[in-house]
């Protein structure tokens, strides 16, 4: 059967028009073509073969919705399936900015149909959890307790610390001993990162200071804003972005900061995408747009460091693999970039293996809000992953770390841990 495609145009219902995020959905729906390559990558329409459960399925339920059509609760249901892992980005041939349209057109959704008793009720849980101040205490709550807590709940917590990064003695003498050519660091250390696995930010440390950078920790920053994204909430998101955008600032001036660095993929992705943000004032977005011109993923600056660190690194011969999470491979755009460089260093790493393009299924909260389907994308992922024979799994965000530890009998680390290791 021959495939009609066709360009999507939206009748906006009187309801929507003053809208800006339906305004902003409608006009970036029009792009879509309706030829379904998105549906060939996506996780969710792979591992359930429901048209409305992939990206040209969903963006057609969101036109329905501005259109004023009937929706329903199974309508924000297929749209809350949604990984949001941006795959289908890398696939459209149309160049269809999903990602935006799901994030406008999602709230409007949330608007006029309620979710579930438990769905609501776990999206509470997880507002009043993550997203407060005191998170790495309602960790250690949340430990103390966590043989009662629902088996979607415990996953996420962290297992007993077996890989610990031993404290560089010559921390201090390194601070002491810039070059000129050294860059000043500002170190934003995420909120889950820091309280489930703060050893990725000591080995960044570690890294950087070994490549003589100087890092400053960007210790009055709050979350980047991806995990209010992930739960809808648009004003606290806005609110945190507001105060990390007026801390970063001062900051940066401060110490004259060359780069703000992230070690976490997602946190990168988030900050780097502050500027489409509906809320901030001219000045905000200015300095946002200041902000984004020095914000780095942590191996972003693989090419700056890897002179200073090429003859420091002590291989150790083992097989390892790296998984790159979606943020990084979909949504900065950075592919093969870390399998280069420690190629270069010398390590054995694996860099090709089946469905290296899907999510691993963590994505954020999803992998506590719909544990069934990141269940499944994080075994078969795992299973691809240990077919390369691998003593180790390498990758570069903390959720995917936890996801797929949670499961794996073999390490699973954040590279640049493996780096600080090494020295």
């Amino acid at each position: 059967m021959r495939n009609v495609s066709f360009s999507m145009h939206v009748n906006i219902d009187s309801n929507y028009k003053d809208k800006t995020g339906a305004k902003l959905a409608s006009q970036l729906i029009r792009k879509c073509v309706h030829c379904g390559f998105c549906n060939a990558t996506c996780p969710t329409y792979q591992t359930l073969g429901d048209e409305r459960s992939g990206p040209r399925g969903r963006i057609s339920i969101i036109k329905d919705l501005l259109e004023g059509k009937p929706t329903s609760t199974d309508s924000l249901h297929h749209l809350d399936q949604c990984l949001l892992c941006r795959n289908c980005e890398t696939t459209c041939p149309s160049g269809v900015q999903y990602s935006k349209i799901y994030e406008h057109g999602k709230p409007l959704m949330e608007n006029i149909e309620k979710r579930r008793f438990w769905p609501r009720l776990i999206r509470t849980i997880l507002k009043k959890f993550l997203l407060s101040k005191s998170f790495h205490i309602s960790i250690f709550i949340a430990n103390l307790f966590k043989t009662i807590l629902p088996k979607n709940l415990r996953a996420f917590l962290p297992k007993k610390k077996r890989y610990i990064i031993p404290t560089n003695t010559n921390l201090k003498k390194q601070n002491k001993n810039f070059n000129s050519k050294s860059y000043n660091i500002l170190l934003f250390r995420g909120c889950v990162q820091r309280s489930l696995k703060p050893t990725i930010n000591t080995a960044t440390e570690l890294v950087l200071n070994a490549a003589n950078c100087k890092t400053y920790i960007a210790t009055d920053s709050v979350c980047c804003g991806a995990l209010e994204g992930h739960l809808s909430d648009k004003t606290a998101k806005l609110k945190r972005v507001k105060e990390n955008i007026s801390h970063w600032k001062s900051t940066i001036q401060k110490h004259k900061i060359d780069f703000l660095v992230s070690a976490a993929s997602a946190c990168s992705y988030e900050i780097k995408d502050y500027l489409n943000i509906d809320g901030l004032s001219e000045d905000e977005k200015k300095s946002a747009k200041d902000i984004i011109k020095i914000t780095r993923d942590i191996s972003e600056l693989l090419p700056q460091i890897y002179e200073s660190l090429k003859n420091t690194i002590k291989i150790k011969e083992e097989k390892i693999a790296f998984h790159p999470p979606c943020t990084l491979q979909h949504g900065l755009k950075i592919n093969g970039l870390i399998e280069k460089y420690f190629i270069d260093f010398g390590y054995n790493i694996e860099t090709q293996f089946p469905e290296k393009h899907l999510c691993c299924g963590s994505a954020g909260t999803y992998s506590i809000l719909n544990p069934k389907i990141a269940g499944e994308l994080r075994d078969r992922k795992l299973t691809n992953l240990h077919q390369t024979g691998c003593k180790q799994i390498l990758t570069a965000n903390i959720g995917c770390i936890t996801h797929l530890q949670s499961k794996s009998d073999k390490p699973v680390k954040h590279w640049i841990e493996k780096l600080a290791e090494d020295l």
